[in-house]
């Protein structure tokens, strides 16, 4: 629950607005939203309430049937109902909660939800909601699932004889059986289910759809959204993809149901400034925190998967779309290879690799996590290119963080802290507040007594092993000790040394990561070493997913053209119906990594943060432009190294 004016302990009159997330959505994902609405109305000195709820059987902390507990299976046993039953108690505490007497209710709804949200308002449970908002929602159940889906029909079968079994939706499993149940036994699937119900809503309905939304069909929002009714229709097509979360798009989309729902509540036009983007990104990274999953216990195993799949082309899926291939070029194009050295870094399946060893390098590097993947890359390659393909793990490790703390790098004391485990903050505070030449002296590297060095420091005397264990660090990290260190109090990861690359300083004239750097937890060891390895005036090329990125599109562009495409053009090994099925398997795929992005285990950028990382990292001349489909869907940034 979020107020404008949560200071007062009072019970507070005012405008209740309920979100309610869509199928494979949580709370933390309307944190934009929320944050939005309260900032508008608090800046026009108007109260609001804001209630974000988990859904039932749904992504988030709500209940899940037993079906739906463990890894991968919250969503199993998701079935409309539960959406309803969720509205139902959100509306038994709006009338009885001691910390908002509701004024009016305006109900907002995430996408699938719109289907449940719909069927509640057009029974009569709703009856003191004045005005719901469908937030790029979906005009019925039967088209949405089949854009999501790819394929599959929820009925097909009208005497719903045949088991459809579990599928995956959206990257989410699903009884599909048991969903279908439900919608049938309500009567709420298909359009003419929508049209009958919208017809009989009373509140005010205010739809925003995405232009470049692929998931949710315009003709069919627009249709139920004609359908005479009590209340007050009010459709907005906006320039947007489907549900932004994270950045500018979400910002502007936000700032626009706020004006709407400011308008209804109060009849007056909000004319405020949206909140600062830092602001709402500093608010929702502080809600992602509290339920973020750990990093990926094996990055390798997860790396194989998403770019391998066996009897499908699996990643390389791509390459049958010409927004992917442009992109492909474009970053080609960056790195103006003819005559150079050139190192393609996080290379996947090669297809960089094979657009640049074309372009006539004077010696091609490619290197990846995933040696199965450099197998691939070698096959598009050839042999025309001297080209060497090197299995490499660029993540960085404490010892990268050491050497790169002694060069200056990494700031103080407490930026090394972070990286180096077992480290206690008590420690580290007694660090940064003391100034001592041994101290310093010790973690740089040299050989020093580290009793000396504490008592000089003036520290604690049970800081010495401590102490004692980051000069072993220090020391490893140059090179005037071997490998076979023994720590006191720090535990053995602390010696792991990783993401420091195999070439020596100015051995490429031109560097490529193209979407690298959003999956590493600490992109700047990378791009340090990057920097080391080109010769000074070298190029180095950057790309990343966009906050927001929307996949929508792609994947209805790809499947399309599988469907339609003639014979003669599907070459390969593979059948229409295995690409088909790898096309669907991306879909899945690209969902996880959009939670995991919004979760904190990866990153994307937008443009002026990946110019601004690459200025750090301290190149310079850099610049950027967005590439990958028509709107964008990612950044290609490029810069010189010094």
């Amino acid at each position: 629950l979020d107020r404008a004016f949560p200071e007062d302990d009072e019970i507070a009159r005012c405008p209740l607005v309920v979100v309610v997330p869509g199928f494979g959505g949580r709370k933390e994902q309307t944190s934009f939203l929320a944050h939005t609405l309260v900032w508008a109305f608090r800046r026009n000195h108007e109260d609001v309430a804001v209630l974000r709820v988990d859904g039932t059987n749904n992504l988030g902390e709500s209940w899940k049937h037993a079906d739906g507990r463990g890894e991968g299976r919250a969503t199993m046993r998701f079935r409309a109902e539960d959406t309803i039953d969720d509205l139902r108690g959100v509306m038994t505490w709006a009338r009885t909660n001691e910390r908002v007497a509701p004024t009016t209710i305006i109900l907002v709804s995430s996408s699938f939800a719109a289907i449940p949200t719909r069927h509640f308002l057009a029974s009569g449970q709703g009856s003191e909601v004045s005005h719901w908002v469908s937030w790029f929602g979906a005009a019925d159940a039967r088209n949405s699932i089949l854009h999501v889906s790819g394929h599959l029909d929820l009925f097909a079968d009208p005497d719903h004889k045949e088991r459809m079994g579990v599928h995956s939706l959206g990257g989410c499993l699903v009884d599909v059986d048991h969903f279908v149940e439900d919608l049938r036994s309500k009567g709420i699937g298909q359009l003419a289910d929508s049209r009958r119900e919208m017809s009989s809503i009373a509140a005010d309905v205010t739809w925003i759809h995405g232009i470049h939304d692929a998931f949710m069909d315009p003709r069919r929002v627009r249709d139920v959204m004609s359908v005479a009714a009590p209340g007050e229709r009010e459709l907005i097509e906006v320039d947007s993809g489907h549900v932004p979360t994270s950045g500018e798009e979400a910002r502007a989309q936000a700032h626009l149901a706020a004006r709407v729902i400011f308008r209804r509540v109060h009849g007056r036009t909000l004319a405020e400034e949206p909140p600062p983007l830092g602001r709402l990104q500093a608010l929702a990274e502080m809600e992602w925190k509290r339920v973020r999953r750990e990093p990926l216990p094996d990055r390798t195993a997860y790396w194989r998967e998403y770019l391998l799949a066996g009897d499908r082309p699996g990643f390389d899926v791509l390459t049958w779309s010409s927004a992917y291939n442009d992109f492909i070029e474009q970053q080609a194009e960056r790195l103006t290879p003819a005559g150079l050295r050139v190192l393609d870094l996080g290379c996947g399946t090669g297809n960089l690799s094979r657009s640049i060893a074309q372009r006539s390098p004077s010696r091609l590097v490619c290197a990846d996590l995933v040696p199965e993947a450099l197998e691939t890359a070698r096959a598009k390659v050839g042999d025309e290119v001297v080209t060497d393909f090197v299995p490499i793990d660029l993540e960085g490790s404490p010892l990268h963080a050491m050497r790169r703390w002694q060069r200056g790098e990494l700031g103080g004391i407490r930026a090394l802290a972070r990286r180096v485990p077992g480290l206690p903050r008590e420690l580290v505070d007694r660090i940064a507040s003391t100034e001592s030449p041994d101290l310093h002296a010790a973690l740089c590297g040299h050989q020093v007594s580290a009793s000396a060095a504490v008592e000089a420091a003036g520290l604690h005397e049970g800081d010495v092993d401590f102490i004692r264990d980051l000069n072993l660090l220090a020391r490893l990290s140059v090179g005037s000790i071997g490998p076979a260190v023994e720590l006191h109090r720090l535990p053995p990861t602390a010696t792991l040394d990783g993401g420091r690359l195999p070439w020596d300083d100015d051995s490429f004239d031109s560097v490529a990561l193209s979407l690298v750097l959003s999956y590493l937890d600490y992109p700047e060891d990378a791009l340090s070493e990057v920097r080391r390895i080109l010769v000074p005036g070298g190029r180095i090329v950057i790309s990343s997913m966009r906050r927001d990125a929307d996949s929508s599109r792609l994947f209805h562009d790809l499947l399309e053209w599988f469907q339609t495409a003639p014979d003669d053009e599907i070459t390969g090994p593979w059948t229409r119906e295995q690409l088909a099925g790898a096309a669907h398997k991306f879909l899945d795929q690209a969902a996880e990594l959009l939670r995991l992005e919004e979760e904190g285990v990866f990153r994307f950028y937008d443009q002026k943060e990946l110019e601004r990382i690459l200025r750090r990292a301290g190149f310079t001349q850099v610049d950027s432009e967005i590439g990958f489909g028509e709107p964008g869907q990612a950044v290609v940034a490029w810069g010189t190294a010094i």
